[in-house]
């Protein structure tokens, strides 16, 4: 009767709720990639800025958009629990130096680059946002960006080019220098 039309609605409005929420959670973190990549062009694609300038600027822009701490924190696997609160501040810190200092020098050359957003799919609670960054004279190089909201900010938790993670990239020239 009543209870169970009740109940069907009830259902029914649900999972519409929790669809709008999904691609309205996609859409936001396109749309964050996308900030992103306009930010990007404006302040660091012009071939006019310093070395050290660019690198302020990359920093700003990678600390305002990437969770650095949770990626550190999956670079240095099952030592994060072993180490002291001081050593997981100063390795943090050495991570970021090498993030920017590595990232930094690369994108460097990319000042006729333009990123171009090709859809998005979301999995559990992370949006894959599928892109490529297309150059002048180059083939197109796919960028896949994991991103989740953290403290109510969409952040990039996870990065994948040319289908090569870069933490794992990352981990493999930690383990290669021992």
């Amino acid at each position: 009767g009543l209870i169970a039309t009740f109940f069907t609605i009830s259902l029914i409005l649900s999972a519409s709720i929790t669809q709008v929420r999904a691609a309205e959670y996609a859409t936001g973190a396109e749309k964050f990639i996308s900030s992103l990549a306009s930010k990007a062009e404006v302040s660091l694609l012009s071939e006019k800025i310093s070395a050290a300038e660019h690198q302020r600027r990359f920093r700003e822009l990678m600390l305002d958009s990437f969770d650095l701490k949770g990626v550190g924190k999956w670079v240095i696997g099952r030592y994060w629990r072993r180490i002291s609160k001081s050593e997981r501040t100063k390795y943090l810190s050495l991570f970021e130096e090498f993030i920017v200092a590595t990232y930094s020098k690369r994108f460097r050359g990319y000042t006729k680059a333009k990123l171009q957003i090709n859809g998005t799919t979301q999995h559990k609670s992370s949006v894959f946002v599928n892109s490529q960054i297309n150059r002048e004279g180059s083939k197109p190089i796919r960028v896949v960006w994991r991103v989740k909201v953290l403290n109510g900010k969409h952040k990039i938790i996870d990065i994948i080019i040319d289908k090569q993670q870069v933490p794992k990239i990352i981990l493999a020239k930690r383990t290669s220098s021992k």
